[in-house]
């Protein structure tokens, strides 16, 4: 039986293929092809174009900053110490098999820090990327 994903990436990004903006093909960088996925059942769940930062810790090791995730589900809220201060948290887990993928930032107390505000960690060794990698 197949799979049942919420979102498809990559067939946002063939419908925009076909489209023309403002009398203009739309032209699609290898870069926008670019997707992640989830490693253990393959749910698409960010975009290349969302990445914001590859340069963050993760509970399990080093992890992806993204402004946007797709098929994922939110947990509930938890305030945890980080490395970079005190940040209101909820866990994210994969729509189809529940693996925990790593966190969204729901508040940061410190102001340098918010601009984390509403954006999700993803753990690399929960990752998998697609599409002209």
């Amino acid at each position: 039986m197949g799979k049942t994903f919420r979102t498809y990436l990559h067939e946002e990004i063939r419908t925009f293929d076909s489209l023309k903006f403002r009398g203009r093909d739309v032209n699609l960088d290898k870069e926008s092809r670019r997707t992640y996925s989830c490693v253990q059942c393959s749910a698409n769940f960010a975009s290349h174009s969302d990445l914001i930062s590859k340069a963050f810790q993760g509970a399990n090791g080093r992890a992806y900053l993204f402004d946007k995730a797709v098929n994922i589900r939110v947990g509930p809220d938890d305030v945890r110490m980080m490395l970079t201060g005190m940040h209101r948290v909820s866990d994210i887990y994969c729509m189809v098999c529940d693996t925990k993928l790593g966190w969204k930032y729901i508040e940061a107390y410190h102001p340098a820090q918010r601009y984390k505000e509403g954006k999700y960690i993803i753990e690399n060794v929960q990752l998998v990327k697609n599409n002209g990698w």
